[in-house]
């Protein structure tokens, strides 16, 4: 088990939980291309969309586009600008996106827990009434009446 920002968790763990967010995401994504269903309403599906949604295989740059078909007669287009290859750049951007979905993870988990720990205090607090209430109705019903 490794500690990482404050929970310990394990390899299997860690590979549980993206697999089901993995999976999640691409229910979603499934979902949200398909008509008359309703928007997706995942709370975390903008930054898996970010991680997942733009493969560097399913969408090159633009001038890696056309680089099989120059000395064919075709050119690519004047208005596209060539790009230097994005492989590390998108790995980079991966890194950063995965860094900002774990930083909105454990901010909602932070407030699931903080959710939690007010309702125990209420939940306490109405006991603690319902006990004095308790007390004082046995109080009265043990008291001689006058």
């Amino acid at each position: 088990m490794k500690e990482v920002g404050g929970y310990a968790v394990s390899g299997s763990e860690c590979n549980e939980k993206w697999r089901n967010l993995q999976a999640t995401y691409k229910r979603n994504k499934d979902k949200k291309g398909t008509s008359g269903h309703q928007a997706v309403t995942w709370e975390y599906f903008e930054v898996m969309d970010k991680v997942l949604g733009t493969k560097a295989s399913t969408k090159p740059p633009s001038s890696q586009l056309f680089s099989s078909l120059q000395g064919q007669g075709t050119d690519p287009p004047t208005d596209v600008e060539p790009q230097p290859s994005t492989s590390k750049k998108a790995v980079h951007t991966k890194r950063r996106a995965s860094d900002i979905w774990i930083e909105a993870y454990r901010q909602t988990q932070e407030k699931r827990s903080k959710q939690w720990e007010e309702q125990k205090e209420l939940e306490e607090k109405k006991i603690e009434a319902i006990n004095n209430l308790a007390a004082a109705i046995a109080g009265l019903a043990n008291k001689p009446e006058q």
